[in-house]
């Protein structure tokens, strides 16, 4: 039994694996919702596509792209929480590692960033730029739609694209400066 016991009887190491035990529970969790957002925006576009196809009538394109936007930025914010998540994760690891003097919690350390290697990342880059042209294709489209129905329509299509654009590049940023932020919050635990 260790004398750096808390109030609840947990050592800070215990309480440590603890709370690195909940972060993973948590960060797998907003992962699978960050994914099944984006698989929403997949379904969205093509569904649109289809009616757009079958009724021949493109209109059916014009909401897709803010919406598609606008779901991108929630899927960017949900992977921005992922990452400071996994940050607060990969400290307590790097804390209770150095406690009991092995490599006891792996995940942020070690497991983590498998997938961000040769020649996994691979299939993961060529997703990311899949879902980069067809949110373009989608926005291009919806343009050209918007284009030959008047101005008020274009100006319409324009403003409701060009605001979750913006919500969308924001939350991006967000998501790849997370981690680095994060790490600056927590410091040296």
């Amino acid at each position: 039994m260790s004398q750096d016991r808390g109030q609840q009887g947990l050592s800070l190491p215990d309480a440590r694996l603890a709370e690195a035990q909940a972060l993973l529970e948590i960060n797998q969790v907003r992962r699978a919702r960050a994914e099944a957002v984006l698989a929403m925006v997949f379904v969205l576009g093509l569904a649109a596509a289809i009616v757009a196809i079958v009724t021949r009538r493109p209109e059916a394109l014009l909401p897709v792209p803010s919406v598609a936007l606008g779901l991108t930025s929630l899927s960017f914010q949900q992977y921005a929480d992922v990452n400071v998540l996994a940050r607060a994760r990969a400290e307590l690891e790097r804390s209770v590692n150095a406690a009991v003097g092995a490599p006891a919690l792996l995940y942020e350390s070690y497991v983590a960033d498998i997938r961000k290697a040769r020649p996994l990342v691979a299939g993961v880059r060529a997703l990311q730029l899949l879902a980069y042209v067809g949110t373009l294709a989608i926005v291009v489209a919806g343009t050209v739609v918007a284009a030959g129905h008047g101005w008020w329509i274009a100006l319409a299509y324009a403003g409701s694209t060009i605001v979750p654009a913006g919500s969308c590049l924001l939350s991006h940023g967000d998501m790849r400066r997370a981690w680095d932020v994060a790490g600056a919050a927590i410091g040296e635990l």
